[in-house]
């Protein structure tokens, strides 16, 4: 619904401004994130990190190995 990513989009904005700040203050030059991707309920930090990433200029390298998981476990498997 409209309502739903208006939130999400919201909850980005908010998570991207706090997260700059702090790369920001604690001077931190790149973020190593673990499944932050592969778990659904991370829509609006996943959103923010790319808006931090471009923001700031911090490369960001994001390990999701729970999707391999969670697909090998349903006898799926993408290789890319």
């Amino acid at each position: 619904s409209a309502e739903l990513a208006c939130e999400i989009w919201s909850q980005a904005l908010e998570l991207t401004d706090r997260l700059a700040g702090y790369l920001r203050e604690q001077e931190i030059g790149l973020l190593y994130t673990v499944n932050v991707n592969s778990n659904p309920g991370n829509l609006a930090f996943a959103l923010a990190l790319v808006l931090v990433s471009e923001l700031t200029g911090c490369p960001v390298i994001n390990n999701n190995h729970d999707f391999l998981k969670r697909f090998t476990e349903r006898k799926y498997l993408i290789l890319l």
